[in-house]
């Protein structure tokens, strides 16, 4: 069974790209890692895998999708809702920018007096990060600024 030295990359769970060295069976397909990779402490197996993602998700609609009365923010996405992401999309056919907050009641401009208010352009999409459980605060100028809010 002939074995074949090679490097991969691959994206952490902090999006940094990292490499690794492991022959692969040109056989069988199998890799061996050039060294072990552990999680908490417990070497990664067949018997302990990696841990990934769920293999499927289903999306659905945040709990706002429209700013109702100009500069008086709406929750996009309610406090305590574990989600696996999700996304908040100006439309390229609005007239203005959205203000996205993911600690604070989103506020009239950016940065706000908090500090944590952000524009999301005309056109732009957010992606809410995994795992997030603060609520989502969606702000603009104009009343009636529709906009997508998708969670997973």
């Amino acid at each position: 069974m002939p074995q074949v030295p090679t490097t991969f990359q691959a994206f952490d769970a902090n999006g940094v790209k990292q490499s690794f060295d492991a022959d692969l069976n040109s056989t069988s397909g199998a890799l061996t890692p050039h060294h072990v990779v552990e999680v908490a402490g417990l070497a990664a197996s067949v018997s302990n895998p990696l841990p990934v993602g769920p293999s499927s998700v289903t999306a659905k609609a945040g709990a706002a999708h429209a700013v109702v009365t100009g500069g008086t923010p709406v929750i996009a996405v309610t406090a305590s809702t574990v989600i696996g992401g999700g996304l908040i999309h100006n439309p390229s056919t609005a007239s203005e920018v959205l203000l996205i907050d993911i600690v604070n009641a989103a506020q009239s401009t950016a940065p706000g007096t908090n500090g944590t208010t952000f524009d999301l352009p005309i056109g732009g999409t957010f992606e809410i990060p995994p795992g997030l459980t603060n609520q989502v605060s969606v702000n603009a100028a104009s009343s009636a600024h529709a906009f997508v809010c998708l969670i997973w």
